[in-house]
């Protein structure tokens, strides 16, 4: 049997939870993805969305000692506000679904989750925008990418031809078969989860692939349970913070 290794991993704290006079973290680490550690004696250093160096006896269990702590910094605004922490909250719960489904470790995973916590905190109101990145991101990191022309056809596809007039064709966010598709496209069936999209809809995907965002409050919002849904139906996972969400918001 193999020694355990001590290394030294940079992690974001998701979750803590009390096991037996020790705390659990769920954190997610540059380098491992998810991981659960444990230890005592962890203070503030334990908490949601703390920024840790921590130094690890790393093994082959599922839970990991830790040996030392370095506090490296505090997404402190975030429990200030209910709206900030029901964004940040949903980040936590799709990193945890995310590695049930598959080995997300991603150092790009975890900048984006870094850089997604400091908008958060730093913005007053644009926090529907920054979660619709962070699930765009997060989609296409980890190839769950929705595709905005599943028939194939391109530009000759009939979303393309009629995105500016005025008889445009029934669409739909397919959520099974992974994007988007419409009742004329000859090599997809539409499936019952599907979800009828508009001419702005599409458009606002079409920004989000580029890197944009549309200036629709209430559009940016039904996006945004989009993108929430279809990330849900891929992780195979019912995330409790989403009816939390739904509820605060």
């Amino acid at each position: 049997m193999k020694p355990k290794q001590e290394i030294c991993i940079e992690a974001i704290n998701l979750k803590t939870r009390k096991l037996n006079g020790y705390k659990l973290l769920t954190v997610y680490s540059k380098e491992y993805g998810v991981l659960k550690l444990t230890g005592s004696k962890l203070g503030g250093r334990s908490e949601p969305f703390v920024h840790n160096h921590f130094y690890i006896s790393f093994g082959k269990e599922d839970i990991h000692k830790i040996i030392q702590t370095e506090f490296i910094g505090y997404f402190s605004k975030l429990n200030l506000n209910l709206e900030r922490m029901a964004h940040a909250w949903q980040y936590s719960d799709f990193l945890e679904a995310c590695s049930e489904a598959q080995d997300e470790r991603s150092p790009q995973i975890f900048d984006l989750l870094f850089n997604s916590l400091s908008s958060l905190q730093k913005t007053e109101d644009q926090f529907e925008n920054i979660s619709l990145q962070f699930l765009w991101q997060l989609s296409v990191l980890l190839g769950y990418k929705p595709n905005l022309g599943l028939c194939n056809l391109g530009q000759q596809c009939h979303l393309n031809q009629k995105l500016n007039q005025e008889n445009w064709p029934n669409a739909f966010f397919d959520l099974e078969a992974g994007g988007v598709l419409c009742s004329a496209c000859p090599e997809e069936p539409i499936t019952a989860e599907s979800i009828k999209i508009l001419p702005n809809v599409y458009k606002a995907l079409l920004l989000l692939e580029k890197g944009q965002i549309s200036d629709n409050a209430k559009l940016n919002q039904f996006l945004l349970g989009l993108l929430q849904r279809y990330l849900q139906k891929h992780t195979c996972q019912k995330l409790k913070s989403l009816k939390v969400f739904s509820q605060l918001l």
